[in-house]
Order: C-alpha cells, then sequence, then structure tokens
C-alpha cells in the first residue's frame, strides 16, 4: 500500500474509535438520566423520550444534572414528546363464516342459543345415538 493510503486508513481507524467512544459515552449517560427519572416516578417510555429530547436540545451534554433537570421539565410538561399518535384501541376478532354442517358452526349456534353443544351436535347428526349397536350392526 502506498504511504498515502495507510494514512487514509490510519484516520478512518481513528475516527471510528473516536466516534464509538463517543456513542458509548453518550449512551452511559442515556441510561444515568433515564434511571434519575424513573426514581422520579417518570413513566418509562416518557423517561426515555423526554430524556432525548432534552440530550438534543442542550449544549453542555456532559452536565448529567443539568439534562435530569431538562428532562424532567420535559415530563413534567405532560405533552406527549413525539407527535405519533398511538393505537391503544383493541382490534376485534372478524366472526368467521362456516360452512354448513360444520361442527364449529353448529356449537357457536348452540352457545348462542344457549343450549348444550352435545345436544346440538345430536340433533344435526354428527353424534350418534348408539354408535356401539352401529358398530356391531345391532339395531
Amino acid at each position: 500500500m502506498s504511504e498515502l493510503e495507510s494514512q487514509k486508513l490510519e484516520e478512518v481507524r481513528r475516527l471510528a474509535r473516536t466516534q464509538q467512544k463517543q456513542s458509548k459515552y453518550s449512551s452511559e449517560i442515556l441510561r444515568h438520566v433515564i434511571l434519575e427519572l424513573l426514581k422520579l416516578d417518570v413513566e418509562p417510555s416518557l423517561a426515555k423520550e423526554c430524556t432525548e429530547k432534552a440530550l438534543n436540545s442542550c449544549d453542555d451534554k456532559e452536565n448529567i444534572p443539568s439534562l435530569v433537570k431538562a428532562a424532567y421539565t420535559f415530563a413534567l410538561q405532560g405533552k406527549p414528546v413525539k407527535s405519533e399518535p398511538s393505537d391503544n384501541k383493541r382490534e376485534t376478532k372478524a366472526k368467521p363464516k362456516y360452512p354448513e354442517g360444520d361442527i364449529r358452526g353448529i356449537v357457536a349456534s348452540a352457545k348462542k342459543e344457549k343450549i348444550p353443544a352435545y345436544a346440538a351436535l345430536k340433533q344435526a347428526g354428527a353424534i350418534k345415538d348408539d354408535p356401539l349397536g352401529e358398530f356391531l350392526g345391532v339395531t
């Protein structure tokens, strides 16, 4: 390799190490601020959002008490940090359509009419009256 290429490679490696150290350091600060907010009875998801917003808005990212104060201020405002609407609604299951004579449909209609499933299945012919007699050929 040429000397120029080796210098560029070394520069890239140095930048990568520096960036990795900074991200590790900021993630430790992030965890510490979130833990402080959790001690102040802030919900975990809100604590994370407020901490990230405080990290983005503060100039002094190494001063943990000021970050905690800023994040707690955001949490006390009570406004959701992200503008994405939350879908807390439960989705209802679609009622299945059963073909004619399907035992699942027979049992479902029996439940709806409040009669025992056994009686409905027997009436529909899914359960034999005397299976042993039919098997032995005795009528």
